[in-house]
Formats: C-alpha cells, structure tokens, sequence
C-alpha cells in the first residue's frame, strides 16, 4: 500500500491494513514470544497454555516485537498527519483462544463518553491518537478477526455515549490479512473483537501512537507527579482515572533499538 492510498483510507474510512510489517519469516519468533510471556502471566509455559490471556502494557514486558515499532511504512501516514516526534504507548498483548466472545464495540479514549475526562460529545473532527493492532498470527473471519465500522470515525459521538444501534452494525466488517500486518486507525473508529470460533489461538498486540503535544497524565501510573497533580487538579481518585500504564524500566529502555527510543523517551522509569 503507498502512502497516499493509506492517508486516503485513513482519511475517508478511519483505518488501513499495512502488511508485512513485521516480515513472515520473522513474525512467528515474536508470536511464541509473546504466547511464552502470556503463559507466565498465568503460571503456565506456551505448551499448557490452555486459555484467553491479556498482557497489559505489553513492551515494557516482552520487547520481541521492539525492533518493528519504528517501521518507516507504519510511522510515514502517522507523521503525514500529526507531523514528526510522535511517542507511543503499549496497551496490551493479547492470546485469544477457541471460545472467547466478541467485545463490545467501542472507540477508543479519550473518546469514551461516560470516562472522568474524555472529549465530550459532540468532539470536532480531528484525528487526536492511532490505534495499532499487530497480527501476529493470521487474522480469520472464523478465529475473530478484529471488526471494524468503516466512516464512524466521522461520527459527533460514539457507542459509547449509549447510542441504541443494532450489533452487528450493518456496516461494519472484519479485517482479515496475514500474520505481519498491522491495522492502523484512528482511534475514534468503532471496532470490537471478534468471536473466536476456530481451533487455534488468535495472537496479537495493541499499541498506541500519538503526537507530543497530546497530554498522557491520566495514563501514567498511580504515584507519578503528573497524576498526582492531575488528581489534585481534577479532585478524582486513582479508581476513577484507571489503573494506568506502567512506565518503562530503564534497563529496557536503553536496549531498544535506536530508532525506537524516541518513541519511549517520555514514558521510562527515572
């Protein structure tokens, strides 16, 4: 895909696929590294993970996947929107497994209507973060592939705000491609999880990507000045703004790969 047809994409449908940003001979390593990382979290090894598992704040725990994070062809339509210094989050790594339902459709913060602090309804129309999800196996109709409502990210508001529409939304579809590729939206786009009725796991990770001058308070951790100041300033408690994203061990840090660095800068352990 080139640049321009995936800033058309973008721009009129809310999201893309870019393929093979992680090559496939190499997305099946980063695959069974994030299955052996999603097994430990429950006590397992990959061979006797035998259930769903969410892996929140996935790089700061497995940095297999490290080395894609700055891929020219994933950063270029983020940048042709928001311009260069973008930074990045992770949200989670997830093992999906035969049985697991779809989630409820959703756009993503700050469009949560209902949450403490969100953009509220009606929000002007400006892309203000992407949302990124890795295929690291093969994204299927049959093993619920991720399910999104094309042009919704035009939309005032979202489901959120408890619009009463009919599931499954008649123009929504499912974005199936091979392990590799990389669905990038804008995180105002409605979109869900997918059903899981095949034989095999479903693998892949979500990561967050937004410009500098977006303010991230309210996902730093518990204890961070600037969620303290946020609390005071806001007078909401720490249940209500969320759990938050870990920061980064500087340890981890210093070993990701140079282009990726910038990317973390703001989010490492002092």
């Amino acid at each position: 895909m080139t640049l321009d047809q995936a800033l058309f994409d973008l721009r009129v449908h809310g999201w893309c696929l870019l393929e093979e940003i992680i090559p496939p001979v190499e997305v099946g390593a980063v695959r069974a590294s994030l299955e052996a990382t999603a097994a430990a979290r429950v006590g397992k090894t990959r061979e006797t993970l035998d259930e769903s598992v969410a892996v929140r704040n996935c790089v700061q725990h497995d940095q297999t996947i490290a080395p894609y994070l700055a891929s020219e062809r994933l950063l270029a339509p983020m940048e042709a929107v928001f311009g260069p210094y973008l930074r990045m989050r992770s949200v989670k790594g997830f093992v999906e497994f035969p049985g697991a339902e779809r989630s409820a459709t959703h756009a993503d913060g700050p469009f949560i209507q209902g949450a403490p602090l969100c953009v509220v309804a009606p929000y002007q129309d400006a892309t203000l973060q992407f949302t990124t999800v890795w295929m690291l196996s093969d994204f299927t109709a049959e093993n619920g592939g991720t399910i999104v409502v094309p042009g919704s990210h035009r939309i005032p508001t979202n489901r959120t705000a408890g619009l009463d529409l009919p599931l499954p939304h008649p123009g929504e579809v499912q974005v199936t491609g091979k392990a590799g590729s990389v669905i990038l939206f804008d995180n105002r786009l409605w979109h869900s999880g997918g059903s899981n009725r095949s034989d095999s796991p479903r693998v892949g990770m979500i990561n967050v990507y937004f410009p500098w001058w977006l303010c991230q308070d309210q996902n730093r951790p518990p204890g961070t000045p600037e969620r303290e100041r946020l609390k005071e300033e806001t007078g909401l408690n720490d249940a209500e703004l969320g759990s938050g994203n870990e920061l980064m061990p500087a340890v981890v840090y210093e070993a990701l790969p140079a282009d990726v660095k910038p990317l973390w800068r703001h989010w490492v352990e002092d």
